[in-house]
């Protein structure tokens, strides 16, 4: 299930809840069967919800407590009257995940995970920013996010050993760009090589005003997030056995400078902070 679109598996999630619910409501469901099971789903709805700034509908975190509710409840006393209080409890809810449903990520057509796992993970948290952005913030950070996959994917699939020209300088542990120029270079020659390589900075350049923009546009993060979905399918298709490597943490400590573009950026951005704090976010520069 590790490479099912988050939203597609809230929606299930959900609908599993409002199931559980309905079945101990009508006896259906025994509660000692069903209440672990109900809590750990329970607390990972909460967290998802959070995360996507939604209301939960669900007071209820241990299946005793919602049979303590309806059972007090003089308007719950037959099965209809429960079943109908599930699905009204829940409408609101299901409305703003069918919202949110618009803002998906990929045409479907997903290979699975990748089994690189700061990409498969940072592709998530893409699909997770991508759906709640709303402020020209989370927008930019639509573009960091991409520019994290695209620099992954560079550690993973490029090999100095295999893919180096001679002569040339070992590229930095940030150029995403020329790391994967490189392998696919040397590894997919011939008359598609130049086309590959050119696809990837065309991508790159979709993702690139996204990162350094001050205005955070909407268009571009679609764009941009997008591209690098498409990009994360293509790389995972041309290299099915990588022989890069990710970095240990804090291997690349030296090697990484920002660009001046991300320094002109961070200053301008926050100077703006500085000026205009009410409704910033400190989390979307860190």
């Amino acid at each position: 299930m590790a490479d099912e679109p988050f939203l597609d598996r809230l929606r299930a999630d959900v609908d599993a809840e409002m199931q559980t619910l309905i079945g101990v409501a009508t006896h259906e469901v025994a509660i000692r069967d069903a209440n672990e099971e109900y809590r750990r789903r329970r607390r990972a709805i909460r967290s998802e919800l959070r995360n996507l700034g939604l209301d939960d509908p669900n007071p209820w975190p241990d299946l005793w407590k919602w049979y303590g509710h309806y059972s007090a409840d003089q308007h719950l006393t037959t099965y209809q009257a429960r079943r109908e209080f599930v699905l009204d409890m829940y409408r609101p809810l299901l409305d703003a995940l069918e919202g949110l449903e618009e803002r998906k990520l990929g045409t479907g057509i997903r290979p699975g995970p990748t089994g690189w796992t700061d990409v498969d993970r940072q592709v998530a948290a893409l699909e997770r920013a991508y759906a709640r952005a709303r402020t020209p913030e989370d927008f930019r950070q639509i573009g960091l996010l991409c520019r994290d996959i695209f620099i992954s994917l560079g550690h993973v699939v490029f090999d100095p050993e295999k893919h180096l020209p001679p002569g040339a300088p070992i590229p930095k542990g940030d150029d995403a760009k020329q790391r994967l120029e490189y392998a696919i270079g040397a590894e997919h020659a011939g008359k598609g090589n130049e086309e590959s390589r050119a696809l990837v900075r065309a991508m790159w350049s979709f993702v690139q005003p996204v990162v350094h923009s001050r205005t955070g546009d909407e268009t571009q993060a679609m764009i941009a997030a997008e591209t690098t979905i498409s990009l994360q399918r293509v790389i995972a298709r041309l290299f099915p056995d990588p022989a890069g490597r990710l970095p240990e943490a804090g291997e690349d400590e030296q090697e990484w400078e920002p660009s001046p573009e991300d320094v002109r950026w961070y200053v301008e951005h926050m100077i703006e902070k500085t000026m205009h704090p009410q409704g910033s976010d400190i989390r979307t520069v860190l």
